[in-house]
């Protein structure tokens, strides 16, 4: 098979060059890697926003309670928003968004939300700590601003924000228990995790999903991070993917690919009410 693959790489660079050929694997290997472009519409986002609603009944007595963690102009939230009418399912929707031109954008674009579903938006970033910290802009609205500077996306400016952990805030809104935490929050995700350890540990949230991308690689973290914070409090983690989600056992270093993907960790009764395929290194 290598002699074969040699030979047959060896003739398409002769052929089309090298360039065009390195680009033309790359995408031919993240297609089969399901490592898909970050839309809701196909990346299996939209899948995870319905089963966790289909199946809040079998929590304990509550509220059902979502978090949109680094809600930009409110898309997520919107989102299931629509899912949560259609299902009939009253919720609580709680969005922060630390940059001030775009939380504004945020409040705009989600001002007609229904009053069955109580929308919260906090101008605020979740953190592992509270206080205050230094963002870097892109542009208002665009979901490249970051708390780090990114090598491919050029700082506009520099703003102060304030940041809040999650346990804090729950603490503060009487929140005991989340349904579905979905963080977005450009490179930042295991710090707002470290911030929600009393949450995790009281097994308080039953779905996280987390993106993960090159940005993690500006605050000097990995995907082994979330599974070394995560499984200890009894998560399951998988890929998020349009077929399903694609559920690993442990890390491997063939998962740190810093390509854009949408990741879940749930606890263990969670793993049977999504749809599963197989990890292609299985």
């Amino acid at each position: 098979m290598k002699i074969f693959l040699r030979k047959v790489s060896g003739f398409l660079i002769s052929l089309a060059g090298r360039r065009l050929v390195a680009r033309a694997a790359r995408a031919l290997t993240m297609q089969v890697r399901l490592d898909l472009a970050n839309d809701m519409e196909r990346n299996g986002e939209l899948m995870v926003q319905n089963t966790a609603l289909r199946h809040a009944h079998e929590m304990a007595p509550s509220a059902v309670v979502a978090i949109d963690g680094g809600a930009n102009v409110g898309d997520w939230s919107r989102a299931f928003r629509d899912a949560a009418e259609a299902s009939g399912v009253a919720a609580t929707i709680i969005a922060f968004e630390p940059a001030a031109a775009t939380f504004h954008l945020l409040v705009t674009s989600t001002s007609g939300i229904p009053g069955k579903i109580a929308f919260t938006p906090i101008n605020k970033a979740l953190s592992n700590v509270s206080g205050t910290a230094e963002m870097h802009i892109v542009s208002d609205g665009i979901g490249r601003n970051s708390l780090y500077a990114q090598a491919d996306a050029q700082s506009g400016w520099v703003e102060t924000i304030e940041c809040a952990t999650l346990d804090a805030i729950a603490t503060k809104l009487n929140v005991d228990r989340v349904l579905l935490l979905k963080l977005d929050t450009e490179g930042h995700e295991i710090a707002v995790l470290e911030g929600a350890r009393a949450l995790l540990a009281g097994r308080q949230i039953e779905l996280i999903q987390f993106e993960y991308n090159q940005t993690w690689i500006a605050s000097r973290h990995y995907l082994r991070d979330a599974f070394t914070l995560l499984q200890p409090f009894g998560y399951h983690i998988g890929k998020i993917t349009p077929k399903g989600v694609e559920f690993y056992a442990e890390w491997h270093h063939e998962l740190e690919s810093w390509r854009e993907g949408n990741y879940l960790a749930c606890l263990e009764p969670w793993t049977r009410r999504f749809p599963r395929i197989e990890w292609w290194n299985a």
